[in-house]
């Protein structure tokens, strides 16, 4: 369309937002990318799994097995004449009528006499407290013993015991705990575990 002389066109507006609608459209990308993280399962789940964990860890404590261990100043010629050591690790319950197991693998001296495949029990049905310890014997000597007072030479045995938990009402049983006889001059004594670890 042609344009008069005597007139100039009127220029165009630029294209600008009103100053509420500018801090909207700042504001609106990181408003989408939070409710988007929000929304996503893969937080929530992150966030409920390390809730568990820190609910289960004192719960399961309050269940975990007793620890037995060994004094590992241990006479050699007397390698059963201390007591074993067993240690309520729970922090909530007593363990009640405790009765200690010692599974005999192999015990050899050095005359030749052998004991293998015995378990010998120490039935004293102990309450032990929490974080507290209680002291089992391995009954051996009411069986038939190694010869003299000759020197071990070999020695494996196999710890449990067998308690009660909650007032006495459930029975447990420990798994076994491997204890080996180390024999190495003066310094020879019981160490937990294989000989080979």
């Amino acid at each position: 369309m042609p344009v008069s002389r005597g007139r100039k066109p009127k220029p165009k507006k630029p294209n600008v937002l009103p100053a509420r609608n500018r801090q909207y459209m700042l504001h609106a990308r990181p408003r989408a990318l939070w409710e988007k993280i929000q929304n996503h399962p893969l937080p929530w789940s992150i966030a409920l799994l390390a809730a568990m964990l820190t609910l289960a860890t004192p719960v399961w404590q309050a269940f975990v097995e007793p620890d037995i261990s060994i004094d590992p100043a241990v006479d050699e010629s007397q390698p059963f004449a201390f007591p074993f050591i067993v240690e309520n690790r729970s922090w909530l319950f007593d363990i009640s009528q405790t009765d200690f197991f010692c599974e005999i693998a192999k015990f050899r001296t050095e005359d030749g006499s052998e004991i293998t495949g015995v378990t010998f029990l120490d039935n004293l049905h102990l309450t032990i407290s929490t974080g507290k310890p209680g002291l089992f014997k391995c009954r051996i000597s009411v069986a038939p013993t190694p010869k003299g007072r000759s020197g071990v030479v070999e020695g494996r045995l196999f710890a449990s015991v067998r308690y009660r938990i909650i007032f006495s009402i459930f029975e447990r049983r420990s798994p076994p705990t491997e204890f080996t006889w180390f024999s190495s001059g003066n310094a020879s004594h019981w160490v937990k575990g294989s000989r080979n670890r």
